[in-house]
């Protein structure tokens, strides 16, 4: 289970808007970078290079600051520049202008996909973009294979699984590295960092590990290979439909015939297989020869005439066709003669080696039985299995394999309805949600923030397995059914943008009781379009009978229960809204990034999560006239975990206080309130008094023992100050005082 995975996903949007640039304001087209501030520097080929092809221009003074942190405008004009990208779409952020610089860099950012804003509408094109940032990023521009290989590093292995994954993509492809067993995923990301890194991203990905499996697939009726002569593939083949000739044709791999071509046949005509062949459906009728992947080793002393026609090998093919518990054996011998010590049985689970359990042999049918593998672990998982001669076996004179995707749930009750959710590759993490009826006549709602409804000690339904990272499944469980409507959905719950949830190819499967066929199935429609939800369907239980409302439709926002949320719960949510500020002031202590909480005092329950929906300037009037605080952003969520707390992101430098509304909700089950804190960020004026007024009562109170010198000084540098006084200096005087107040 995730924590604070309903939090992170208001984060979603945010992360992914991170890309490499360098300083937004101040560029100029002419200025060229004088050469001694880079001419030593460890990454000047590159800095030179980008100069060269015009992807980087200095500050008005000409400079670079190459070890200055990038920004997100910054990133984005940077890869808009080196990828060459110009399409631009259309954002509404609150603190981006058309008469920014970073403007058309931002729209072309968003229509790209590899950068959106924050849920409160905001870019915040000035904030500094981190290392694990930098790595969500490349991962979604160059579309790399995420995979688990951040966990080698000692400072990654429990980071969120959004930036985890990424890391480890960006470690395979070599486009970055950490020091030793270190990645530094908080850091932050230098100009040269970030040109140095883009350099690399823009060159070909040739890593093996990169790479998928090279697979030639033939599903169209035909003749293939060459008339005369030989044609060499390289990797495996799969064929997935009867009626093709393969002819002339050397297979580096695998040959796989599909569970598509059923009963039906392929033909071929001098192939060699160096791999094994793995027959899933359908059978193969072999022109001058016997494959060597499935060979009879039976002698036969009986002599052919040769012959300069084609012979049809007209013997059965000899083959295992394989289901969950059980393998039907097809020879060129009677299976009734065979003993289960003359076979030697090995199995593998996605590669990995497996031990079947309770292996049996049934003489008069010629089938090996086993356990089923109904384990959810192992949903969607390629069982393979190779029957081979035991060591002292001379009856058995064929080695077999065959394999099957299982597709199947964990046995439960006979009254249990199993709900399954499989997915590609990306995104990565898509969210199951179930809201049914209770005995009482309200609503549950079981997903990964609650993954259980129980009911006077019995459990009605649960979450029994929660994937994050790619492919599934996810499967949901009604153990014990209550009369009515229960309405099924998918979040997409992956910071990756794209693909977006209608190309994720998502499939939900319906089981009932413990049977492996499934009663319903459901494939995500595709199309245009970033919505965040999958209405799949809508079930009506009534006893024993089962029936459903198709849905199947994609939603910005979620469905919502046939049923009303219980009254205690609502109740308790009203009780908790008293432990939520309605009104603060924030201090002159206050720090940039500070977690700043809204909350009196604590939940006294874990089931209760909260988020943020929104964060609103407050219009503010002086003298019956409406003024303009700031065109700028003060304060944001906090972190991409935030639940109740929000932090500054730029101290304020208008003439006026800027008061903020900030919308906070609190769930528990379907039980949902919302209230509006409001929220006073007081100027740097403001807090300079208020942290000058401090300076003196404890200069006046302190001892002659005390050092009161960095104190005195930093309040005589701020009483120095005048109007015209720049705000830069303002807040450096301001962050002095501050650390020199901390001491007392």
């Amino acid at each position: 289970m995730r924590d604070h995975k309903r939090r992170t996903k208001r984060w979603t949007s945010l992360l992914l808007g991170i890309t490499i640039a360098l300083p937004v304001w101040g560029l100029t087209t002419t200025n060229w970078v004088q050469a001694n501030e880079i001419q030593h520097h460890w990454a000047a080929e590159a800095l030179s290079k980008w100069q060269s092809k015009g992807y980087i221009r200095g500050f008005k003074d000409g400079s670079l600051k190459p070890d200055e942190n990038v920004t997100r405008a910054q990133l984005a004009a940077l890869i808009n520049k080196s990828f060459g990208f110009t399409k631009t779409a259309d954002i509404a952020y609150k603190d981006v202008h058309p008469s920014n610089w970073f403007y058309n860099d931002i729209a072309i950012a968003r229509a790209e996909g590899y950068m959106k804003g924050y849920n409160n509408s905001t870019f915040q094109p000035n904030q500094k973009i981190t290392r694990q940032e930098l790595a969500v990023v490349l991962t979604s521009i160059k579309q790399l294979k995420t995979s688990d290989s951040a966990n080698q590093m000692k400072d990654t292995i429990n980071s969120p699984a959004w930036s985890r994954l990424a890391i480890g993509a960006v470690i395979d492809s070599h486009l970055m590295k950490g020091d030793n067993t270190l990645f530094r995923p908080l850091d932050t990301t230098t100009r040269a960092e970030a040109v140095t890194v883009l350099e690399r991203s823009l060159q070909p990905l040739t890593i093996p590990a990169l790479l998928p499996p090279l697979i030639t697939l033939y599903n169209t009726p035909g003749i293939y290979g060459p008339v005369s002569g030989q044609q060499q593939i390289t990797g495996d083949v799969q064929i997935d439909l009867a009626g093709i000739t393969l002819r002339n044709i050397v297979i580096e791999g695998d040959l796989i015939l599909g569970e598509s071509i059923g009963k039906g046949a392929i033909t071929l005509d001098h192939v060699t297989v160096k791999g094994k062949t793995i027959i899933n459906g359908g059978h193969i009728i072999y022109l001058d020869q016997v494959p060597s992947a499935i060979t009879n080793t039976r002698k036969d002393n009986s002599k052919k005439k040769k012959s300069s026609a084609s012979v049809v090998n007209e013997q059965p093919v000899q083959r295992i066709e394989v289901s969950n518990g059980q393998v039907s054996l097809h020879l060129n011998q009677p299976t009734h003669e065979l003993l289960l010590s003359d076979m030697d049985i090995k199995a593998t689970v996605d590669r990995t080696a497996y031990t079947l359990t309770n292996v049996r042999y049934d003489q008069a049918t010629g089938v090996v039985k086993f356990d089923p593998i109904l384990n959810q672990e192992h949903y969607a998982k390629v069982l393979e299995i190779t029957i081979a001669p035991s060591a002292q076996s001379q009856r058995l004179l064929t080695t077999l394999q065959g394999s099957l995707r299982i597709n199947g749930v964990e046995k439960q009750t006979t009254n249990d309805i199993n709900i399954v959710l499989t997915w590609g590759e990306f995104p990565y993490d898509e969210d199951a949600h179930l809201l049914g009826p209770t005995p009482e006549g309200y609503t549950f709602h079981t997903n990964t923030s609650d993954r259980e409804y129980n009911y006077k000690g019995e459990n009605y339904a649960r979450l029994d397995l929660d994937d994050t990272h790619s492919y599934g499944p996810e499967i949901m469980s009604i153990r014990k059914r209550v009369n009515g409507t229960y309405t099924f959905y998918v979040e997409n719950f992956s910071l990756f943008p794209v693909p977006t949830l209608r190309h994720s190819s998502a499939t939900v499967q319906v089981y009932q009781s413990n049977s492996n066929l499934p009663i319903k199935t459901y494939h995500i429609p595709v199309g245009d379009g970033e919505e965040s939800y999958w209405y799949v369907f809508d079930m009506n239980i009534d006893g024993d009978q089962i029936s459903f409302v198709d849905q199947n439709k994609l939603t910005d926002t979620p469905p919502s229960s046939k049923y009303s949320a219980p009254v205690e719960d609502m109740l308790y949510l009203q009780k908790e809204l008293e432990s939520i500020l309605t009104y603060t002031v924030l201090p002159y202590n206050t720090e940039i990034k500070q977690e700043i909480s809204l909350r009196k005092s604590a939940s006294n329950r874990q089931e209760v999560y909260s988020y943020i929906s929104n964060i609103e300037l407050v219009p503010q009037q002086e003298n019956g006239n409406q003024v303009s605080v700031t065109k700028d952003t003060y304060l944001a969520t906090y972190g991409p975990t935030a639940k109740d707390s929000i932090e500054m992101i730029k101290y304020n430098g208008s003439p006026y206080s800027a008061q903020y509304d900030v919308t906070l909700h609190l769930v528990l089950g379907e039980a949902k309130v919302e209230t509006v804190v409001r929220v006073e960020l007081p100027n740097v004026d403001t807090w300079l008094n208020q942290a000058a007024t401090q300076a003196q009562k404890v200069i006046e109170n302190s001892s002659a023992q005390q050092d009161m010198t960095t104190l005195q000084n930093a309040l005589d540098r701020k009483k120095a100050l005048t109007s015209s006084s720049k705000i830069d200096k303002k807040i450096t005087i301001l962050e002095d005082l501050k650390r020199a107040l901390s001491s007392f």
